[in-house]
């Protein structure tokens, strides 16, 4: 089972993505999963939490894509958030995560990032980026890759960081 879902908006906030986690609890055998939520600018760490509180329902979920461009209300809490649940995806084989313009996002979000995600060697493709998340560096990239390469030498593994 798929599920995609494009909300490009300018309206969208942590109470509907408050709904939509509440929505993805009831869809244990989901495998595919594609949230775009970028421009809702009302979406903070707070939605990111509901949404990471979700995701360690969905057992069997293989593939992941969420788009969170252009949030200034996502930090370094909501990586944490989000983090939280990636890391209980046992069957996650491929995961894109986008990023692009999140201000608040830091190396210590990367560093998050790199720890939830250190145990999940059922990834074979990793696509991040993090372009014009300005308080990112060349070093907090490195250290999620060198992470991420240890968990599987195998992973596909592409990171973007550009200002």
């Amino acid at each position: 089972m798929c599920l995609e879902k494009k909300f490009r908006c300018s309206g969208g906030t942590d109470g509907g993505l408050y709904k939509i986690s509440e929505g993805l609890k009831g869809l244990d055998l989901l495998e595919s999963l594609t949230l775009k939520l970028s421009w809702c600018k009302e979406i903070s760490d707070f939605g990111l939490n509901y949404l990471g509180g979700s995701l360690s329902a969905l057992a069997f979920l293989q593939n992941i894509s969420l788009e969170f461009c252009n949030l200034d209300k996502i930090g370094d809490e909501g990586m944490e958030n989000l983090t939280e649940g990636l890391k209980q995806l046992g069957s996650l084989r491929s995961l894109n995560l986008r990023f692009d313009d999140c201000q608040r996002i830091s190396d210590v979000g990367l560093y998050q990032l790199s720890q939830g995600l250190s145990d999940l060697w059922t990834l074979e493709n990793v696509s991040l980026n993090f372009d014009n998340c300005y308080q990112t560096t060349i070093v907090g990239v490195q250290i999620l890759r060198e992470s991420l390469r240890k968990c599987n030498p195998a992973v596909n593994v592409e990171i973007s960081r550009r200002d």
